[in-house]
């Protein structure tokens, strides 16, 4: 997880973000990186592990940003691609809520 999140924020240019992690359940110790190394990230803790559908829906619902990119957690940004992935929102929750759903 931590190599992705690295990788977003190298690779992310002037947009502002948000970064929101659920955590389903998990004692794997991402809490406390997330915590120590991204300190201004958001974490959702459910304490069981609900589908992937339903931890997206809470994130994308938490969010403030009109825009929401799903990273799953061993997923790794390239150049360009946050940027990228702006330019093919879907508005799929109303309320200026736009995902653009990818696949890797």
């Amino acid at each position: 997880m931590r190599d992705g999140l690295q990788s977003i924020r190298k690779h992310l240019s002037s947009h502002s973000s948000e970064v929101i992690h659920v955590e389903n359940g998990s004692a794997d110790g991402n809490s406390q990186m997330l915590k120590q190394d991204f300190p201004g990230a958001r974490a959702i803790w459910n304490n069981e592990h609900l589908s992937f559908a339903k931890a997206s829906n809470q994130t994308i619902l938490s969010s403030n940003s009109s825009f929401a990119r799903l990273v799953n957690s061993d997923s790794l940004a390239m150049p360009g691609a946050p940027d990228a992935l702006l330019d093919c929102g879907v508005n799929l929750f109303g309320k200026n809520r736009y995902a653009c759903p990818i696949r890797g």
